[in-house]
């Protein structure tokens, strides 16, 4: 019996009818089985949120996997080397993005001391970077790595490529490494461990011709397999498409904890879907957040992001831009209805259920200077009931026009029943 163990075993489904499949941080007991395969040629694995190249974010399970290591006492172990795939690394939230990629035969040295410090030492060889290919009973192997400078005292050569004739699997200190592309499909992972003659002890091994002949009820179980697999397919890219809705939901979501710009661009994409309004075209001169200049009103605006509670200098400060955009229209004798518009996260670093209600302090200034206080949880209620339709871009600039003082979920909801009353 064989175990894979993998960062991601949803990309081994082919694999799964043949081997017991495990993800990197949860897997059976080694000695369960007469392999096991730890798979460290996933790309999705090589990603580290922090701003350095000296870890990934699965390290934990790297420390745990170490240990089981230290416990076995009968199974082999195969140990499969990353292809020169992409190290990410620093994560930007505002983006959903790694702000950098850089290959890994770039950062070799960072690499070898990730794998050697938190699972196991390779350091006693040299591996060095070159493309070439490896042929194993009839099947042809890629490998962007090979072993160099190998010590027949502590390793010896398993396989080699076929024309630079260097060392692209080894033995080393009893567990067997290499830098071939054993996954590319079921069949050269098969013929991979038969070269090594580790596959299962003890039995005579199946030629290919035998799992074509079909008895009992081979052909139906077959084809039951093939639908199901098929389904599972089907499944797995619904998940996809769920995760990547949920990710975009979550962006928006963020207002509900974040700060500075990466609070601003989202407000502004939801502003700007609501209000059919192109934020690209305003000039930041480091005075309000934003300028959405509609037909009948002009709404001048801050964006803020705090762990304090809404202080009255949070909406003086609102007031300053209002009366800063009003004296530039009066000296245009241009007629504009302004509006301003505080959006605040205040106590962002308290869950939302936790979060005091804007003091009333602040609401009557607020009235007083004919602003508005929106939280950022009501934000977002407001942009829901929008994308359910329930709301449109008149209603939205109506109620915002209208309401001063702070924004309510109430006043959102008797807006929306008036929308349909008059459907």
């Amino acid at each position: 019996m064989v175990q894979i163990i993998t960062y991601n075993k949803n990309k081994f489904q082919t694999f799964a009818d043949t081997y017991k499949i495990s993800e990197l941080g949860e897997f059976d007991s080694f000695d369960d089985y007469n392999i096991n395969i730890i798979d460290l040629s996933n790309e999705s694995m090589w990603r580290y949120s922090e701003n350095i190249i000296n870890s990934i974010n699965a390290i934990s399970d790297f420390r745990t996997l170490s240990k089981e290591l230290d416990l076995i006492k009968k199974t082999k172990i195969v140990i499969v080397l990353p292809q020169n795939v992409y190290y990410k690394y620093h994560w930007i939230n505002y983006k959903n993005a790694f702000n950098y990629a850089i290959k890994i035969k770039d950062i070799l040295p960072n690499v070898i001391d990730i794998i050697s410090k938190n699972l196991f030492n390779i350091k006693g060889f040299e591996i060095s970077y070159s493309k070439s290919k490896t042929t194993i009973n009839g099947c042809s192997y890629k490998s962007d790595f090979n072993f160099n400078q190998v010590d027949g005292d502590i390793c010896s050569n398993i396989s080699k490529s076929d024309n630079s004739d260097r060392a692209t699997s080894i033995v080393y200190n009893n567990y067997v490494l290499t830098t071939l592309d054993v996954f590319e499909s079921v069949e050269h992972l098969k013929k991979f461990l038969l070269s090594l003659e580790i596959a299962d002890t003890g039995k005579t091994i199946a030629p290919e011709w035998f799992n074509e002949i079909d008895f009992f009820n081979d052909k139906i179980l077959k084809e039951q397999k093939i639908k199901n697999n098929s389904e599972i397919q089907l499944l797995y890219e619904k998940n996809d498409e769920i995760n990547i809705e949920l990710e975009n939901n979550n962006k928006l979501k963020s207002i509900l904890y974040t700060t500075g710009n990466e609070l601003v661009e989202v407000v502004m994409k939801i502003l700007d879907d609501m209000l059919e309004n192109n934020s690209s075209d305003f000039i930041d001169e480091k005075k309000e957040d934003f300028l959405i200049i509609k037909e009948s009103i002009t709404f001048v605006g801050e964006i803020k992001g705090i762990s304090s509670a809404v202080s009255n200098k949070n909406v003086s400060q609102l007031d300053v831009h209002v009366q800063s955009y009003i004296d530039k229209v009066n000296k245009k004798k241009s007629k504009e209805i302004v509006k301003g518009l505080l959006i605040i996260n205040h106590e962002r670093t308290k869950n939302i259920v936790e979060r005091n209600q804007v003091h009333q302090n602040q609401i009557d200034l607020a009235t007083r200077n004919g602003a508005l206080i929106i939280e950022s949880t009501v934000l977002l209620t407001l942009y829901e009931k929008f994308l359910e339709k329930k709301l449109n871009s008149q209603n939205i600039i109506k109620l915002l026009t209208k309401k001063v003082g702070i924004l309510q979920e109430k006043d959102i909801k008797s807006t929306y029943s008036n929308f349909k009353d008059t459907k």
